[in-house]
């Protein structure tokens, strides 16, 4: 074989391999996600993602287009990155403690298990202890005193 043989198959091979890692991951970070609420992280840490209006699992095309649409972005030329850091910071002063890529597909985070993931179907309101406890504070809604 040639030294232009190997090189074509190994272009070949890479973009096979890239496009499966990109499906994998748009199956697990964004289908899956949307059906389960949750990412092997979420879970790890004890949250999840729901509708903001039904508190389901906001399904697969939500999760998809949560995953994908912030890659997507991040990808301009220049601003991409600036609009991304303002997307990920954007919950520290938002009432909702909402992303701006949560308030476009009209979903939230929460703590705790999902319901339709526990035997009793209610939700689980047990604290992980992997949670540091301003990650709680700052996912839970806070309270009004009267």
């Amino acid at each position: 074989m040639s030294d232009v043989t190997h090189s074509t198959a190994l272009v070949v091979v890479g973009i096979v391999f890239g496009v499966g890692v990109l499906v994998w991951a748009g199956w697990l970070f964004g289908n899956r996600q949307g059906v389960t609420g949750t990412t092997p992280g979420k879970r790890r840490m004890g949250i999840h993602l729901v509708d903001a209006a039904s508190g389901e699992a906001p399904g697969g095309p939500k999760g998809v287009g949560r995953w994908l649409v912030p890659g997507l972005v991040g990808g301009i030329q220049g601003i991409g990155n600036v609009v991304q850091l303002i997307d990920c910071l954007w919950p520290l002063w938002d009432s909702k403690k909402q992303r701006l890529t949560d308030k476009a597909f009209r979903t939230r985070v929460v703590v705790g298990t999902p319901y339709w993931s526990c035997p009793t179907r209610s939700l689980k309101t047990t604290a992980n202890p992997a949670i540091p406890r301003t990650l709680r504070n700052a996912l839970t809604p806070s309270k009004v005193s009267r």
